[in-house]
């Protein structure tokens, strides 16, 4: 049978342990002074287990006694070098019979991320590691600071507020700092202040007095805590200092009772520092194991790197086979059992090399070629017939592995017409034998020709020659009803990094691989059929395959069978991909590819951002636009994630947006005469059934409920991905007459779909918020005129409230709304990216769904059933992920004014610890004197008057939260009786008299709008390129720019446009992503007219163009 890897790790608790209950059995009391000098083994017998490297040397260990632990940081998805730690600790907790603590180490509340806490779970799972215990080190928060506090007291750390920079020289220089011997109370005293989270207390952090003099920097009084006054994803805003990870792993190791701390070699110069803690606490030691780092070749593994392929699209996810990840490598057809073999392999190195790909996929082959069941394909493009006299058409049983009965036997059929690869057709030779696998010899009779290429051949059964050994051997396939033959791709992939090994300094982007995913369409065998998802397989003389995508047969939502897909499994060889049958195997190209620099094509002339502070974000937008993208939303307070992939929670600060779209948007079509109403979530099997057209496009993507209880449904249920099929048999039911019509309805509601691609916030999620409006219609003027209508509201949505300028045109037929006669839309562009983004959709279905769900009226003129016209129409909550893209800068979220929770916020200045109780009062008076002053004018704004925060951390805090206008006040302003208004678009300051407030803050947030919006037009207008010309086309794609050129409209036009965009080389070093130009609409307003000597844009189509088309990668 095919292999299959699976695993059955149960979910961890997510809120902590019991760490009196599940320690109960461990051994020794965390607190005992056990020396660090460990015996050697007494009760472990090595002789008695099969010694693998030489990992069972593991000082101290005895039987039934070791314990072990994984602790990740939740950040990101595992890489091999991660599954290479993972695998070593679970390694030793099954040799000695032990345990092993899969620990989250969240010390860090900036990275934490419960999404990558499931995600880390996941990868686990795949990996089939077994932890017996699930700890955090936040679940020893309190016993830390006790810790912390404890040392403060015996003078062993002290509390610092010098400058970070010059705390750096100061360490470097070996010079003690101005605080190291401050008095006990001075320390509890700066350190009372980081416990409150104030400003001063944000400017200190606790050090460890060890050593200023020492050689070995880590002992240079390292720092054990500091003041990070932001939530924690579990203790929430409860703290407000955080532990380093230097001062927390020793002290959970010892409380866990972790016998053999394992670590890379990199930690090395940290032993002596992680064991003067213990020492200094009076804890048990933990014995530090050490081994060498996983380097591979051709290989980045740092996760900023590894989002940035993500981000800009030459990968298809994390799980991409050319990643490192955990989920790719799996995905590409490693197996955990070569993995473990690989890593048990190396030994107790502690030798830093990098190793070849070639070795890790060379021991995976050991292990499923003994196993994996045999298969024929041959190139479908690239293959010859051979005519066998005296052949008759019937089944045969052959083994399914040549060596191994076990796997079991298949079906092959044998008959006068068969096919052979090419390439082995031009090894044949006439009158000689050639080597049939599975069948017998044939002799070649006759090779037929025209102008020397081969075009048929005539073969004659000798089957009764059993003599094998110097005959060519071919494998081949019987001529059967093409029917038969599943359609089958097999992919190549290649290193997404050209070079073998980086320097230190050089910029991974130079390196990028282009052309790493080949797709060979193949003629396969009808037993692969059979074959399910994860199976690994072997196309006999081509190599070993995972199946990534199992086939199915036609089914009633769809009406066409799924293809089987095939990932290429490496094997060790230098030349993976097999040459027989086969076009050269897919490379890298090996030139160096110039790093394209990120530059703006104009100067900003308004006044100069700010620097970036430690407030803000770490991240920068045109550096590492994924981190940028999910640092803006959490730390500008719109989004929080959740325990569930995919779904997030929408803040306060993000829903105001939704709520004010939502408020502009249900005026303008209740005065259309749309009406408001709410259908179920829940959709019948049937319903859905009935709808197969519309179904068919995001199948996969529908989310089912099956269970109520621990009792199977009757019959499954879906959650609402739309909600036509939940509305239109109401409508049948309510519309009789022309009487009845228009009805015009619309819901706001959320909608359910599964997406498998990498979810984003805003952007692709699997739950989002949505209106869906539903109307009929007696004509189809009508009808089309309130597409129009609405389509225009959703421009003024994206302009007027969002200050976003958008593209307005109709669907393709290939991108049109299934079901639909056509679809219309507004587009926006997101330069960051260089990806279109479809803004909002208005359709007009016409009369196909009435027909499918019998919805007709009586004609009051030929008093005859008609049936209506109807439309669909929607805008989701993507359209704040578009918002943040396009305006947000690096020092946090820029709100368009209109949207905006907050348009003005008042921070009062210039209070000092002289400043009189009197003085106070009266600024802090005037300044909510101002705000009902504003309020009164309709502006929303509010007054900060937090007396625990500086003036300067709260200007960083509403910039980073993207408030319009900040109004800063201060006694001076106040004798002046004016104010400071500080724009967030672009930092100017603006001094306002107090009389003319009222009519001043209104127009500036206007002219802010309007600033906003002209800058993203610019923007826009800067990166739309119009061309006829294929080369000029491929190249402004790769340079991030949309295109406008003509376009023919056919649907398979559109398709080969799509794949020879990505396919495209050229000498240039280019940074785009690599998918293709995917078109996003067909613009109202045409750039030209189609001229009769214009050609399509593709330079093999030979058809017509009707239109210019707007073309880009998107979203």
């Amino acid at each position: 049978m095919p292999i299959k890897v699976n695993s059955d790790l149960k979910n961890p608790p997510t809120d902590g342990v019991d760490t009196a209950e599940n320690f109960s059995s461990l051994p020794k009391d965390a607190n005992s002074t056990k020396s660090n000098k460990q015996e050697s083994p007494t009760a472990l017998d090595v002789d008695d287990r099969k010694q693998e490297g030489k990992f069972v040397d593991l000082p101290g260990a005895e039987m039934g006694k070791v314990i072990v632990r994984f602790p990740p940081e939740a950040s990101g998805y595992l890489h091999i070098g991660h599954a290479k730690a993972a695998l070593l600790n679970q390694y030793y907790q099954q040799a000695f019979n032990g345990k092993l603590i899969m620990r989250f180490d969240d010390t860090n509340p900036a990275k934490e991320n419960v999404h990558f806490e499931n995600v880390i779970l996941e990868d686990l799972e795949m990996l089939q590691i077994k932890p017996d215990l699930f700890t955090y080190t936040s679940d020893y928060f309190e016993l830390m600071l006790k810790y912390c506090e404890q040392l403060m007291k015996e003078r062993k750390a002290y509390a610092d507020d010098t400058d970070p920079e010059l705390m750096k020289q100061e360490r470097e220089q070996r010079v003690e700092s101005k605080n190291r011997n401050n008095s006990i109370e001075k320390n509890f005293e700066m350190w009372n202040e980081m416990l409150a989270g104030t400003e001063k207390g944000q400017k200190c952090c606790i050090r460890a007095k060890i050593d200023m003099s020492s050689p070995n920097g880590c002992l240079r009084d390292p720092t054990i805590y500091r003041c990070k006054n932001e939530p924690h994803p579990r203790t929430g805003t409860k703290y407000k200092v955080y532990p380093t990870y230097d001062f927390a792993c020793p002290i959970v190791d010892a409380i866990e009772n972790v016998t053999h701390t394992l670590r890379t070699m990199e930690y090395h110069d940290r032993d002596d520092q992680f064991y003067w803690f213990i020492d200094a606490l009076k804890l048990r030691k933990p014995y530090i194991w050490e081994y060498s780092r996983l380097n591979m070749t051709n290989t980045v593994l740092s996760k900023r790197k590894l989002t940035w392929f993500v981000e800009n699209g030459l990968v298809d996810g994390w799980d991409d086979p050319r990643f490192p990840t955990v989920r790719g490598i799996l995905r590409r057809g490693m197996t955990v059992e070569g993995l473990k073999q690989f890593i048990i392999a190396q030994g107790s190195s502690k030798a830093v090399v990098f190793m070849e790909w070639d070795k890790i996929w060379a021991f995976n082959k050991k292990v499923i070629d003994p196993i994996a069941p045999r298969y024929i394909a041959l190139e479908n493009d690239n293959r010859i017939i051979v005519k066998v006299n005296n052949a008759i058409l019937q089944a045969l049983e052959v083994p399914r592995h040549p060596k191994n009965n076990e796997v079991g036997t298949k079906t092959i059929w044998v008959g006068p017409e068969i096919y052979i690869d090419y390439a082995d057709a031009e090894s044949l030779k006439e009158g000689e034998n050639a080597t049939f696998i599975n069948w017998g010899n044939l002799r070649i009779k006759k090779i037929h020709k025209e102008s020397e290429k081969i075009t048929s051949i005539d073969a004659e059964l000798n089957l009764s020659d059993t003599d094998f050994k110097k005959t060519l051997k071919l494998t081949w396939l019987c001529k059967q009803d093409p029917s038969e033959y599943p359609t089958t791709y097999c992919v190549y992939f290649d290193h997404i990094i050209s070079k073998a090994v980086l320097g230190k300094n050089e910029d991974f982007k130079a390196y990028i691989g282009h052309e790493t995913r080949k797709e060979t369409k193949m003629l396969a065998d009808p037993e692969l059929k059979k074959c399910q998802k994860g199976d690994i397989i072997q196309l006999q003389r081509r190599g070993f395959f995972k199946v990534d995508q199992a086939y199915a047969p036609a089914s009633e939502i769809s009406g066409s069978e799924r293809p089987i897909v095939l990932y290429f499994i490496p094997d060790g060889h230098k030349k993976e991909i097999p040459t027989s049958g086969l076009s050269k195997k897919p490379s890298c190209s090996e030139k160096k590819q110039k790093s394209k620099k990120v530059t703006t094509e104009s100067k900003d002339e308004s006044p100069r951002l700010k620097k970036q502070t430690r407030l803000g974000l770490e991240a920068k937008k045109e550096e590492n636009l994924a981190d940028w993208y999910s640092q803006v939303i959490t730390k500008g307070e719109m989004i929080e994630y959740y325990d569930v992939s995919g779904c997030y929670i929408l803040r306060p600060w993000a829903f105001a947006i939704w709520k004010n779209i939502k408020k502009f948007f249900d005026a303008k079509i209740t005065d259309m005469g749309v009406k408001e109403c709410y259908f179920p979530m829940f959709v019948s099997k049937a319903a859905l059934e009935k709808e197969k057209d519309h179904i068919a496009d995001f199948a996969p993507e529908v989310a089912w409920v099956t269970k109520s209880g621990e009792s199977d449904l009757a019959e499954p249920i879906a959650v609402r991905p739309t909600s036509e099929t939940v509305m239109y048999p109401a409508y049948s039911k309510w519309i009789q007459s022309y009487r009845d019509l228009p009805i015009r309805l619309n819901q706001w509601n959320n909608v359910v779909r599964w997406e498998f691609k990498h979810p984003q916030p805003f952007i692709r999620t699997r739950e989002f918020l949505w209106q869906e409006g539903h109307t009929a219609f007696a004509t189809s003027k009508e009808a089309q005129e309130e597409v129009y209508e609405i389509l225009e509201l959703y421009k003024q949505i994206y302009t007027d409230l969002l200050a976003i300028p958008v593209v307005k045109g109709r669907k393709t037929e290939k991108e049109k709304f299934p079901g639909g006669d056509f679809t219309t839309t507004v587009e926006a562009f997101i330069s960051a990216s260089g990806r279109g983004i479809q803004g909002a959709t208005s359709h007009f279905l016409g009369q196909n769904f009435s027909k499918m769900f019998d919805i007709i009226f009586e004609n009051p003129e030929t008093q005859e059933k008609e049936y209506v016209y109807q439309n669909s129409w929607g805008i989701s909550t993507r359209t704040i992920g578009v918002m943040v893209m396009v305006h947000a800068d690096n020092q946090g979220i820029v709100l368009p004014p209109r949207v905006a929770y907050t348009q003005v916020i008042i921070v009062p200045c210039g209070i000092t610890a002289t400043t009189s109780n009197t003085d106070r009062k009266t600024l802090i008076d005037s300044c909510k004197e101002l705000e009902k002053q504003l309020q009164a004018c309709n502006i929303r704004i509010d007054g900060d008057y937090r007396d625990n925060y500086s003036p300067g951390w709260k200007y960083n805090h509403w910039e980073l939260k993207g408030v319009p206008i900040r109004i800063e006040l201060g006694p001076k302003d106040l004798k002046a009786q004016q104010f400071v208004a500080v724009r967030r678009d672009n930092f100017e300051k603006l001094t306002i008299s107090r009389s003319k407030a009222s009519t001043d803050i209104p127009e500036l947030l206007e002219k802010i709008h309007q600033n906003m919006l002209t800058k993203a037009t610019k923007d826009l207008t800067d990166h739309l390129k119009t061309t006829k010309n294929w080369k000029e086309f491929t190249s402004f794609l790769d340079s991030k720019y949309i295109i406008m050129a003509p376009f023919c409209g056919d649907i398979l036009c559109e398709e080969k446009i799509k794949t020879d965009s990505a396919r495209e080389e050229t000498d240039e070093a280019v940074q785009g992503p690599a998918m293709g130009a995917k078109s996003l609409c067909i613009p109202f307003e045409q750039p030209a007219e189609i001229q009769e000597s214009d050609k399509c844009i593709h330079p093999e189509c030979n058809n017509k163009p009707k239109f210019y088309t707007l073309f880009g990668r998107s979203y």
